[in-house]
């Protein structure tokens, strides 16, 4: 019997496996179709790819067994179960909607959900890993994503009008109350000024946390 072909799940090794290359790039471009996010289809894509590379065979031709192999190899080696449940996603969406098998797609289970307790940093150490960003727009956006929760795709088309003021007014609305046509009146008016965190690098080291609430009613610290 011949034995199977296992390579490393490494970009460079996808030229090894016949037709892959292609076959990543047309699974890359169906699963754009479906999902705008870029993270879903690398993602999606990765796990095409090293199934494929773990059987040295496109994954068109597997059988349900040697799906489940790969599974199994990804929760012996120590993997997350969020991890694999993302494989599993990929996979699935590959059999459903690119080889239209239902019977492949449906036969992939997710993995159990694993129950753990967050971590919960102390306030020194949330200090620290604050203060190790000396470049105050960095500061911010590691405070933002541990205080409101938001995600990477959230933070990046975050805009200064979905901040509330202090007295819970979104920047929006103050500016329909104030007849002011552009947004950018209502920010000077109310002293908003975006480069004003320039110059001020020893300052910010010692003031002290100041919280301001974002529009999910999470509480954040701002600079």
């Amino acid at each position: 019997m011949e034995s199977k072909k296992v390579y490393e799940f490494k970009e460079v090794n996808i030229s090894l496996v016949e037709g892959l290359p292609d076959e990543l790039a047309h699974f890359s471009k169906r699963v754009s179709v479906m999902y705008s996010s870029f993270s879903t289809v690398k993602t999606y894509r990765r796990a095409l790819r090293d199934i494929s590379l773990y059987h040295g065979c496109l994954a068109d031709g597997l059988e349900v067994d040697e799906i489940l192999d790969y599974l199994h190899h990804l929760k012996e080696k120590g993997l997350s179960w969020a991890k694999i449940k993302l494989d599993v996603a990929g996979l699935k969406h590959y059999y459903r909607n690119v080889l239209n098998d239902e019977s492949r797609a449906s036969s992939i289970p997710y993995p159990k959900e694993e129950k753990s307790l967050p971590k919960i940093l102390s306030i020194k150490e949330l200090v620290q890993l604050f203060d190790g960003a000396s470049n105050p727009k960095h500061r911010l956006i590691m405070r933002l994503i541990y205080g409101s929760g938001l995600r990477r795709s959230e933070l990046i088309y975050l805009r200064i009008e979905d901040v509330e003021t202090d007295d819970g007014m979104n920047i929006r609305q103050l500016q329909q109350i104030l007849g002011h046509t552009s947004i950018q009146t209502t920010m000077i008016y109310l002293h908003v000024n975006l480069n004003e965190e320039k110059g001020k690098k020893n300052e910010l080291k010692n003031r002290k946390a100041k919280w301001f609430q974002c529009k999910r009613g999470s509480f954040v610290w701002s600079l």
